[in-house]
């Protein structure tokens, strides 16, 4: 097992910046995740990593090692990518084998590796299927086999479970979560599912045209977003956001939306003036019924009643959308106005810039 230490990676093509100064200290045996949105650079830093891109600038250590200007079978990695690349025409034991051969082991290390992974995987009972044979996850686990067996000290994965229908993603997110807790190895996922990448990784790097926008584990990142882009990205519904003006500072800062609800929002208020015009940043679950005057009058849109939860879709007096998270088995309006609290402990501000505001424990 090893962990990976970025330097200051930089890549481009011509005159064209794709990734701009990245370090990162990813720990030997972590399940790390890169998520972001398309163009954002997460696929091109996996390839850095695997040697299939070069990169222009900064250096890359796994395990200690100086891998920067290595050839990817150097690496001591192995790569899964988002098509499943197998052989149609060889068993699931010979696409598991495939590298094996190549490596010229020996017939008896071929056989142990493969009956390994298939113990792992729960591919036992198929060694001699086809892949045409197979379904969209098991095929995928044959690809996950053909890594496992090169007994790699860091896993890549370029998201793998993107061919899969919804309800068989979900069971390869626990199949895969659990396979990292069975190997222990280090583990790095790139996805543009922000669900995939809260459910899975011990930490989430989130990039944006290029750059880091944070990097800390899933609940860090949701709770302490440090900016407008990596709170609207992470959870699902996003945060939402509305326009507020500050009308005093102080140790808190006391602010006021456009129909005239006032709060005091527990962040610090370094560069914060009066009458600075900031954005006030609310979670779905932190909003909650209330009498008329006591809080945000809306006007309902939708509501989406998805089981276990409920979601109003409403527009503020503003006309700012905002949707708000209920227990599914509340009776809720689908029509009409309703008023909305929030709970200030949670709720966040954002300058237009889009930093966020210290919160204040």
């Amino acid at each position: 097992m090893s962990g990976l230490t970025l330097n200051s990676i930089c890549k481009s093509y011509g005159t064209t910046e794709v990734l701009k100064n990245i370090s990162l200290e990813i720990e030997d045996g972590e399940f790390v995740v890169f998520v972001g949105p398309s163009g954002c650079g997460k696929s091109t830093l996996l390839k850095l990593i695997a040697g299939l891109e070069d990169i222009s600038d900064g250096t890359l250590h796994i395990g200690g090692r100086d891998v920067t200007g290595l050839e990817p079978v150097e690496r001591g990695i192995a790569m899964v990518f988002q098509s499943y690349a197998l052989y149609p025409h060889l068993s699931v034991y010979e696409n598991i084998a495939f590298p094996l051969r190549l490596q010229k082991k020996s017939k008896e290390e071929i056989e142990k590796a493969v009956a390994n992974a298939a113990r792992i995987l729960d591919l036992g009972k198929r060694l001699q299927y086809k892949p045409g044979t197979l379904s969209g996850g098991q095929r995928q686990r044959v690809a996950i086999g053909r890594a496992i067996v090169r007994n790699p000290e860091v896993f890549l994965l370029d998201e793998p479970l993107s061919n899969l229908d919804a309800s068989l993603r979900g069971q390869m997110r626990v199949e895969l979560s659990e396979l990292h807790k069975d190997l222990k190895t280090t583990m790095i996922y790139v996805t543009h599912d922000q669900v995939e990448a809260m459910t899975m990784a011990d930490r989430i790097v989130v990039l944006r045209d290029g750059v880091v926008e944070q990097f800390g584990s899933p609940m860090d990142l949701y709770h302490y977003p440090n900016s407008k882009f990596v709170a609207g990205f992470i959870g699902q519904p996003g945060m939402n956001f509305i326009p507020v003006d500050v009308t005093a500072v102080g140790k808190h800062i006391a602010i006021e939306t456009a129909s005239g609800t006032q709060s005091i929002i527990p962040v610090r208020p370094e560069g914060v003036n009066i009458n600075d015009k900031l954005e006030l940043g609310v979670r779905p679950e932190f909003f909650e019924l209330c009498e008329p005057g006591n809080g945000l009058e809306a006007d309902v849109r939708l509501v989406e009643r998805l089981g276990g939860n409920s979601l109003i879709h409403a527009n503020l007096k503003d006309g700012t959308r905002v949707i708000a998270s209920f227990d599914g088995l509340r009776d809720l309006p689908d029509t009409g106005c309703i008023w909305l609290k929030y709970d200030v402990a949670h709720a966040h501000l954002f300058t237009k810039s889009g930093k966020a505001l210290c919160k204040i424990s």
